[in-house]
């Protein structure tokens, strides 16, 4: 009976002392996780910063992009001003030379209408009178042709004035119609920069917080799993505590089996632990990856 009794104290012993090591074991696995559980958090701290960075970047650049089609819009807007002042002063041009050939053309009537009705008079009083002089007359006849001369040459310079003023007209209003579509399409183009750029920003923002709500989500688990992990070993400590209280007829074998169940199912659970956490930051990692 004695040895027995000694049998079974040594045995409730090395199952203690076994006990002991495996819940310093366990319990130095719950401080790493501990650890790892800190260095997460510094590391969703980095993630937070990050992305509190990239935000004012796209700020920055949002705000750069801003000013530049403000500029461009504005140099565009004072070449079309001032091409709309040239065509305008050409055309202003154009009417006043219009206006000159038509006075002359005027002047150029009266003058030829004179000289007919000095004509005809001077025909009639040479028919009356042929024995006059005609010196007169020819010269009232160069004088004539000089005129029309005079007038087919203002009329021609005048025509050829026009033609020029009608082609720098065109020329301005070809420029006018190619500088108010460049306006449209460089408008367009920094219209649709800055939608992309608001574009991204969204999208950017979107992801990552999703990933920061995913991360504290893990991290939320994992407490929850690491304080289950130490709930389950209090209970395997009271476990083993009553199992002090068993009676002699006990068997020592099976309470050494139990124990190494224990044992065996508190390293499985720090085992899931540890490969749940990896696996979360590796995939925590690679969303981030591919969103910058």
């Amino acid at each position: 009976m004695q040895l027995l009794n000694q049998l079974t104290m040594e045995a409730i012993a090395a199952l203690k002392a076994e006990h002991e090591a495996n819940l310093a074991t366990a319990s130095a696995n719950i401080e790493s996780q501990k650890g790892t559980h800190h260095a997460h958090e510094e590391e969703l701290e980095r993630l937070m910063q990050s992305h509190a960075e990239d935000i004012a970047s796209l700020k920055a650049q949002y705000a750069t992009a801003q000013s530049t089609h403000d500029e461009a819009i504005a140099a565009l807007k004072a070449e079309h001003e001032a091409s709309n002042a040239s065509a305008s002063s050409i055309f202003q041009r154009q009417k006043a030379v219009e206006a000159e050939l038509q006075n002359e053309i005027a002047k150029s009537k009266q003058s030829l209408n004179s000289i007919a009705k000095a004509n005809a008079e001077a025909d009639l009083e040479a028919a009356r009178n042929v024995k006059l002089d005609t010196s007169e007359l020819d010269a009232l006849r160069r004088e004539l042709q000089a005129l029309k001369n005079q007038h087919e040459a203002a009329l021609s310079s005048a025509q050829q004035e026009t033609a020029r003023a009608t082609q720098e007209l065109t020329a301005s209003k070809l420029q006018l119609e190619s500088a108010n579509a460049e306006l449209e399409k460089e408008k367009a183009t920094l219209e649709q920069k800055v939608k992309t750029s608001k574009d991204d920003y969204k999208t950017m923002h979107e992801s990552m917080t999703e990933l920061l709500e995913e991360t504290s989500k893990d991290c939320e688990t994992l407490d929850a799993r690491l304080k289950e992990a130490e709930a389950q070993l209090k209970v395997k400590d009271a476990e083993l505590a009553r199992a002090k209280d068993f009676s002699l007829e006990d068997s020592p074998r099976l309470m050494l089996a139990k124990a190494r169940v224990t044992v065996e199912q508190l390293e499985k659970m720090n085992e899931d632990l540890k490969k749940d956490n990896m696996r979360s930051l590796e995939i925590n990692f690679r969303r981030l990856w591919a969103s910058s």
